[in-house]
């Protein structure tokens, strides 16, 4: 639906925006001009500059809008679908997230690659900057990564039940592998795994994403 409400310039910059995870994940941030962007946005290249102030920023905005729209959907999700699951079993144990049941486990990993796979394009744009840069920007390690995977290792260890040490391994495998899973199409996973439907595929899909977060304790 469209927002009529919207102001003028504010739908030239989420204009911008939309079309700079594109081309960023498409080509990376050497790969193209910032005129180049603002033809294909059909604004003023003086716009990125007011926006953004420089190439950099916009690269920056990007990946704040990516972690936004995977945040939204995730809100969503954990709203509607995880959220019930762990306040069950938090009553069930006094109050504090329990360990959850397998297919508790199974559930919450099937949405979160299903909300991942709608953000294909921001997941590949993330991914592309580790390629080309060789790491992590310091706006993206502190801004996004940092938080998000200490917060995910907390929520791990209680509910699987491992160490926070573990936690943190699994929870880096997991990304990791789960963000290779998003931006590889669906042909070449279902000849990966040798399934012919996508059911199939996502349920293989989702095993191995289980068994990589739920790898075991240390010792």
């Amino acid at each position: 639906m469209a927002r009529t409400s919207t102001p003028r310039g504010d739908v030239a910059k989420e204009r911008i925006l939309q079309h700079a995870v594109q081309i960023f994940s498409q080509r990376g941030f050497d790969g193209f001009t910032t005129r180049e962007l603002s033809a294909k946005a059909k604004v003023n290249i003086a716009a990125i500059n007011y926006y953004f102030g420089h190439k950099q920023g916009l690269y920056d905005a990007a990946v704040d809008e990516v972690y936004a729209r995977l945040k939204e959907r995730g809100n969503q999700v954990f709203a509607t679908e995880v959220a019930p699951k762990l306040f069950a079993s938090a009553s069930a144990s006094g109050g504090v997230p329990g360990k959850l049941s397998d297919e508790q486990v199974r559930s919450i990993i099937t949405l979160t690659y299903r909300v991942a796979r709608t953000e294909s394009v921001g997941v590949r744009l993330l991914i592309r900057q580790v390629l080309d840069a060789g790491h992590l920007s310091s706006h993206t390690q502190q801004t996004h990564f940092n938080p998000a995977t200490e917060m995910a290792a907390g929520i791990i260890s209680k509910t699987l039940g491992v160490t926070m040490e573990r936690a943190r391994a699994n929870n880096v495998a997991t990304v990791f592998l789960l963000s290779r899973y998003v931006v590889q199409d669906e042909a070449s996973l279902m000849v990966s795994f040798d399934v012919k439907t996508p059911e199939e595929l996502e349920s293989r899909i989702v095993d191995t994403l289980i068994s990589t977060i739920s790898g075991g304790a240390v010792a």
